[in-house]
């Protein structure tokens, strides 16, 4: 909650698989929706005094914005590694649905004048897996690289995520056997169709 370092943000992406698969043990067979899921707290549930009022307290955006809630790595290309990533996390069965940010503003997938932040076309494509099975990874994060492929008609989707500081080579295997090799930048993406 109070350590805003890009570690911390790493970090977070084991620890939203963990908070999924309880929050499905939990509801014991409930569909369970996660979210909105955002880089900063939205308010500070532990505050033991006011929040800053008038201006400010108060920034522009979706409505107002609460002091301090706005990170300006939204608009970061790092941003929509760290998403999909978070999508692979919380690809846990029984969790139905998952809200990422606002949808305009400093906090949103486009800016305040309509521009589309990085993390709009990741996004876009975790939309096309929408509501299909996923295939299975069953080595989800490892060596901080995040990897969901669902099968649509008779292609394979596969996304990628990188969540390192370097270039990484990653290996995916389709459920033929077959297996492809996908590079991925330092905080990148990729999106492939086989």
């Amino acid at each position: 909650m109070h350590a805003r370092e890009r570690a911390q943000l790493v970090e977070s992406i084991a620890m939203q698989r963990q908070v999924a698969e309880n929050a499905v043990r939990i509801a014991a067979g409930r569909p369970v929706h996660v979210g909105p899921v955002t880089l900063l707290p939205r308010f500070n549930a532990v505050a033991t005094t006011a929040p800053p009022s008038g201006a400010e307290g108060l920034r522009g955006g979706y409505g107002a914005e609460l002091y301090d809630a706005t990170d300006p790595r939204q608009s970061s290309a790092a941003l929509a590694a760290w998403t999909i990533a978070g999508a692979a996390a919380l690809a846990v069965p029984g969790v139905e649905g998952v809200t990422w940010f606002e949808q305009w503003g400093p906090r949103g997938l486009v800016s305040s004048s309509g521009e589309p932040f990085p993390v709009a076309e990741a996004l876009g494509w975790l939309r096309e897996l929408s509501g299909l099975p996923l295939l299975a990874d069953p080595e989800a994060g490892r060596n901080g690289v995040w990897v969901l492929a669902a099968r649509r008609g008779s292609v394979v989707v596969v996304l990628a995520a990188n969540l390192t500081a370097g270039a990484r080579s990653v290996s995916v295997a389709l459920p033929d056997g077959a297996t492809t090799e996908l590079e991925l930048g330092a905080l990148g993406t990729a999106r492939v169709e086989l």
